[in-house]
């Protein structure tokens, strides 16, 4: 673990007169919700559980059932702070994109599904014009009043009533956003659009059920992959090396190759569509059956 970049992510969130970033967090909770510190500290430790219950709570088939989700929680908010001020390996893999971002050059930033603002914080701290959007209102305004509360300049998107400017950044992250998101590959090639040409998108993606974040709906990474280079994205190679190690994927807008992305779009919809996908799952009982039978 780099302790330096814990240390810088801990020093960016951290209030003025804070020197804990635990204590920040909570009092940060406590101010915003009108609740004594003890409070916040409670309703941080049952987030989790209750952000299950919330999701539970309604039926969430369709798309406006899962934003609404989105729109109203707010045990999601003291989840989300909770985990960005007790798990070390957030802060120091946000860091390490940070320190990417400056080896790309990069000044228009967009905080894609922005969540608690955090990330956000941590570019804006480095002078950066930074954008949040999200599909949660509940979120964005609190993202809006911890930034507002720090002194530090943003613009934000409501993606329910807003769309992304086209060709505007030159740097994004969607950051644990995909296994959220209800067509992943059309965010993918929003996202892409947003892009200036070169720019680059750094993002993760934690697929598959997760009995305790029932959120969590994509089951695998293909739709990513199916849509990736069809967008225009390619990914990065050696350079982005501490990224991958971190399960990070860092992928670049190109602007000159539209006829060979155009190809490998249709390789990748033939290798993850829904005849690759059948063929896989035959594959894997016919060699169950045959390990069955020896």
């Amino acid at each position: 673990m780099d302790q330096a970049k814990i240390a810088r992510w801990c020093q960016a969130l951290l209030l003025p007169e804070e020197t804990d970033l635990v204590r920040s967090s909570l009092r940060e909770l406590a101010d915003y919700f009108g609740i004594s510190v003890a409070e916040a500290q409670c309703a941080c430790e049952t987030a989790l559980a209750d952000s299950k219950r919330e999701w539970e709570s309604a039926p969430r088939q369709g798309p406006d059932q899962i934003l609404d989700f989105y729109d109203r929680t707010r045990s999601y908010i003291f989840e989300h702070v909770w985990w960005h001020a007790v798990d070390e390996g957030v802060g120091a893999a946000n860091v390490e994109i940070l320190d990417y971002a400056a080896r790309c050059g990069a000044r228009h930033y967009l905080d894609f599904g922005s969540g608690v603002g955090a990330n956000a914080i941590l570019f804006a701290r480095q002078g950066l014009n930074v954008t949040l959007a999200d599909v949660s209102r509940t979120m964005l305004e609190f993202a809006r009043w911890r930034l507002e509360r720090r002194g530090l300049k943003a613009t934000y998107i409501y993606l329910r009533q807003q769309d992304l400017p086209r060709g505007h950044f030159d740097f994004a992250t969607a950051v644990d956003v995909f296994e959220h998101l209800v067509n992943p590959a059309a965010e993918m090639r929003r996202l892409s659009a947003s892009l200036r040409p070169g720019g680059v998108m750094v993002f993760n993606c934690r697929p598959g059920r997760d009995p305790q974040r029932p959120m969590h709906i994509m089951p695998n990474m293909r739709p990513i992959f199916r849509e990736l280079r069809h967008s225009g994205l390619r990914e990065i190679g050696p350079g982005a090396k501490p990224l991958r190690d971190l399960g990070y994927y860092a992928v670049r807008r190109g602007g000159q190759w539209r006829l060979a992305d155009l190809g490998w779009g249709v390789y990748d919809s033939l290798r993850y569509g829904p005849a690759a996908e059948a063929g896989r799952s035959l594959l894997k009982v016919f060699l169950a059956r045959r390990d069955a039978a020896r």
